[in-house]
């Protein structure tokens, strides 16, 4: 199995800290191999989930994926799972995956884990749910 993890800048050292905000970065995680990093740039989010795609991965471990993304990684056979954007060690995550604590996203629970990347009224989020 292969996981891919998005990195946020607040776990990543201080050399990288100021990097630019459309620049995504993963780390890749196989069984076969060691661990490797990978850095993508995210101005169009559908060649990011293309990269992605491309790496062979099994799994995203992400806080926030658009709607184009997910549907083109799920189109692919890849799970989805979403994390909180607090700083959160590699392993840790591994280890929630491994639990079954993460929850995965899916077509029918994507508008409720990132209602707020819709102007959703209160009557329509009432609906969704």
């Amino acid at each position: 199995m292969t996981i891919a993890i998005q990195l946020f800048h607040d776990i990543l050292d201080a050399n990288t800290s100021d990097l630019n905000e459309n620049i995504r970065r993963f780390i890749i995680i196989t069984e076969d191999t060691d661990n490797n990093s990978i850095t993508l740039d995210a101005t169009r989010k559908k060649d990011v989930a293309r990269s992605l795609i491309a790496s062979d991965i099994d799994v995203l471990i992400t806080h926030r994926i658009s709607l184009e993304a997910f549907i083109l990684l799920k189109s692919y056979g890849i799970r989805v799972y979403q994390t909180a954007q607090e700083p959160v060690s590699i392993g840790s995550l591994i280890k929630k995956f491994q639990n079954g604590s993460l929850k995965e996203i899916t077509p029918e629970n994507y508008i409720e884990l990132h209602k707020d990347q819709f102007n959703l009224s209160p009557l329509t989020q009432k609906e969704t749910a």
